[in-house]
């Protein structure tokens, strides 16, 4: 789909950076970070289109599992690739850590989400960071972690700006409060007045709220 845009923004891109420029020359050097950032955009956006084209095939088709694995390379190779962009190169990881979580590949997702959610110093990608919080206590919960999952999002939860109640937010609220009630249920089928159980009931159901219909954006904030 991206194809063309990206092999000729890729064949612009390697004439400028195989001339010298001079570091006086703003215009120039603007010229070819934009014409970068639109290349590596489109490389995001095809490696995007690859997995969304997978996730729509029948869950049964080998071809649903090519595409997720050939855009898996994709992310990866735009991970490793990409040193300055830093939020092309967050978002290949996020997307890829989605693809991962699809695949089986637990581990590889929650390492991949937890390196997003561990940036500091970086307030732009900070809605980027609580979805990979959101997604990483999925994954957490879903491998029995309750403990280890409320803890990471209420922590993250806690230390969050009065300006950062964003849709991502609301759903790592609303996500927070499923595992919560997951965790209690477990806990009341061992004693049914165990206070644990009654304390993440009670802290479920007063944070949760409902949360806008919101996707993140491939890229945004680059």
């Amino acid at each position: 789909m991206f194809e063309n845009t990206i092999q000729e923004l890729g064949g612009i891109l390697s004439q400028l950076e195989g001339n010298r420029v001079d570091p006086k020359d703003a215009p120039r050097i603007a010229y070819r970070q934009k014409v970068r950032q639109d290349a590596r955009q489109a490389q995001l956006l095809s490696a995007k289109a690859v997995e969304e084209r997978g996730r729509a095939r029948a869950s049964d088709s080998p071809e649903r599992i090519k595409d997720l694995e050939q855009a898996l390379a994709m992310y990866t190779a735009l991970y490793s690739k990409e040193q300055q962009m830093i939020g092309i190169r967050n978002y290949a990881l996020f997307y890829r850590s989605g693809v991962h979580a699809t695949l089986g590949k637990s581990i590889d997702a929650i390492d991949g989400f937890q390196r997003i959610a561990d940036l500091e110093g970086v307030d732009v990608l900070r809605p980027l960071q609580t979805s990979a919080i959101t997604e990483l206590i999925k994954l957490l919960a879903a491998e029995g972690k309750y403990p280890l999952a409320v803890d990471r999002a209420t922590q993250w939860m806690s230390d969050l700006r009065p300006d950062e109640r964003h849709a991502e937010t609301v759903e790592l609220q609303l996500e927070l409060a499923r595992v919560r009630m997951a965790w209690s249920e477990i806990l009341k089928e061992k004693d049914p007045k165990d206070r644990t159980a009654g304390r993440l009931l009670d802290d479920a159901r007063r944070f949760a709220c409902v949360a806008p219909n919101r996707r993140t954006t491939p890229g945004r904030n680059s």
